[in-house]
């Protein structure tokens, strides 16, 4: 006797109606009355949520062995029928079928561990990103009011040519450019060699 899980085309699909309140239903048109009618809900992909497998109980177990049981007892010929009957009250006096449902049981325990396992290992793990505590800085400092400084610009270095006087270099030095008026703070400066 081998248990085996009953297969997907037994099991009513779960989200359909079955086909006697289908047929029953007399507003429905006769395409609608044939097309399985499906429950309203999210439309999310197989693989994104898959289904573990399920875990049976002691008497769903008990009842399928039972019913394989009876299979295996019912044939044709009545000798051979009755030795197969006899086989399986010496196997129910053991206390075989309650250990095959135990071993059924923890197979199937073992089958959704593995399962779920394997889908957490599969899962990303979310990237924690920690950087500087802000919150602590600014609790101490109280808010500055009005608008904040303007960047200072960094006036680079005139060249130095070879061969040219200090008069000359403190020249190009205290000129301004010509975007900047004229009484700014530079040109006092200018005036002292423009003699």
């Amino acid at each position: 006797m081998v248990w085996r899980e009953k297969s997907q085309s037994q099991l009513q699909p779960t989200g359909l109606l079955p086909e006697t309140e289908i047929n029953s239903s007399s507003h429905l048109s006769p395409r609608q009355q044939t097309t399985p009618v499906r429950s309203i809900e999210r439309n999310l992909a197989e693989c994104d949520f898959p289904h573990l497998p399920r875990i049976p109980t002691m008497s769903e177990v008990i009842q399928d062995l039972v019913d394989v049981s009876i299979r295996y007892t019912n044939c044709a010929d009545p000798v051979e029928s009755e030795a197969r009957r006899q086989r399986v009250l010496q196997t129910n006096a053991e206390g075989i079928m309650e250990e095959t449902t135990a071993e059924i049981i923890a197979a199937a325990t073992t089958a959704r561990h593995a399962a779920v396992c394997s889908l957490s290992a599969n899962l990303p793990t979310p990237l924690l990103l920690i950087g500087p505590n802000i919150d602590c800085e600014t609790a101490d400092l109280p808010k500055r009011r009005g608008r904040p400084p303007r960047e200072k610009k960094q006036t680079a270095k005139p060249k130095i040519l070879p061969g040219t006087a200090s008069r000359k270099r403190n020249l190009n030095l205290a000129t301004p450019s010509p975007g900047k008026s004229a009484w700014s703070p530079g040109m006092r400066d200018i005036s002292l060699y423009l003699h």
